[in-house]
Formats: structure tokens, C-alpha cells, sequence
């Protein structure tokens, strides 16, 4: 072992550094780290603030949704375009499924327009809208950047 030990630490068997992961990876887990931050403001939301806006219950179609969805934005966090767009509509998706797996309903701590009919909502709905938008406005990032034949 030549040099000192913090020099060695950091290289494995085949010579390659730990410290620097391939950035495949690496970008997976910042979006993985933005859809635990962005849940955990939307459960912590949903916990201290009043629920002026009542609460949404799910139907079977909602719980369709949530199936088909998940697989679909998974899909979409292995695409460098759409990572971020796909982290924030799966941080949507999985916020209002643990409230309603844990509460059995999600409760809406936003109210806009309280005077009449309002428009109740909470972050894992914001979410799950400003996903869904970026994921559509990057799809075609995805197709342009996608490898072209060469014309025969």
C-alpha cells in the first residue's frame, strides 16, 4: 500500500473509485433524494395544517391509476430528460397513496377560493400536476436525443 490511507480507501479491486460512482447512478439517486424530501414536505403538510378543504377519498379508478402510474414514472427516472419531472409526479403519486394507506383518505390542507366553491387540494397534488406537465413537455427532449440511422 503505497501512500496514505485516505488515498487507499477509496479504490476497490478492479482500480476503480468509490467515491466516484458512475453518474448513471448518481443521477438516479438525486431523484430518489428529491421524491424523499418533496413526500416527506407533503406528509409533514398534510400532518400540522388544518384540513379546511376535507379530505378526498379514493375510488377504484384512482387506485388504477396509481398502479399503472408508478411502473410508468419509474420508467421515466431511468431517461435523463425527464428525471426530475418523473421524480416530482412520483413523489405525487406515492404522497397520496401513503395518506391513504395510512389514513385511509388524503386530506386537502389547501383551499383556493374559500368564499364559494374552492378548490381544495395539497402538495402531493401540486406535485403530481408540475410532474405531469414537465414529464409531457420533456418527451420530446427524449426524441430528439435519441440515436438517428444513417440513411442507407
Amino acid at each position: 500500500m503505497k501512500g496514505p490511507w485516505w488515498r487507499w480507501w477509496r479504490w476497490n479491486i478492479k482500480g476503480r473509485s468509490i467515491k466516484h460512482p458512475p453518474k448513471p447512478w448518481n443521477a438516479i439517486v438525486k431523484a430518489l433524494a428529491l421524491i424523499s424530501a418533496l413526500v416527506a414536505a407533503d406528509q409533514l403538510s398534510k400532518h400540522f395544517l388544518v384540513s379546511p378543504g376535507g379530505w378526498h377519498e379514493p375510488d377504484t379508478y384512482w387506485r388504477i391509476e396509481a398502479i399503472v402510474l408508478l411502473p410508468i414514472y419509474g420508467a421515466f427516472l431511468c431517461f435523463a430528460p425527464t428525471q426530475m419531472a418523473a421524480a416530482f409526479a412520483t413523489a405525487g403519486l406515492l404522497g397520496n397513496t401513503m395518506s391513504v394507506a395510512i389514513l385511509g383518505a388524503a386530506p386537502n390542507p389547501f383551499l383556493m377560493f374559500p368564499n364559494g366553491n374552492g378548490i381544495a387540494f395539497n402538495l402531493a397534488d401540486v406535485f403530481a400536476l408540475v410532474g405531469f406537465i414537465l414529464v409531457i413537455v420533456a418527451i420530446p427532449a427524449i426524441i430528439q436525443a435519441r440515436p438517428r440511422r444513417q440513411p442507407a
